[in-house]
């Protein structure tokens, strides 16, 4: 398998535990640790790359949206047709 193969695995696998994540409940705890804000100050250097902001990237380059994920044969679908 080359790298490209398992980054594109990789991106499949975030986009699908992103919907189940958009569907969980406002008070579950999975929810919750992916709205959670940490506080203070970091040191000095390049920031640190959130899930949110990864997962975010992955779907924005392959043209998705959050809409998307409604509905899951079209998401899945959709992911699908990515890999």
């Amino acid at each position: 398998m080359s790298q490209d193969d398992m980054i594109m695995v990789l991106q499949e696998s975030k986009l699908r535990w992103y919907r189940y994540v958009l569907r969980k409940d406002k008070n579950d705890w999975v929810k919750k640790c992916m709205d959670n804000k940490v506080e203070g100050v970091r040191r000095k250097g390049r920031p640190k790359k959130t899930w949110r902001k990864v997962v975010k990237k992955d779907y924005q380059s392959q043209r998705l949206n959050r809409a998307d994920a409604v509905d899951y044969r079209t998401w899945r679908k959709l992911i699908k047709d990515v890999v």
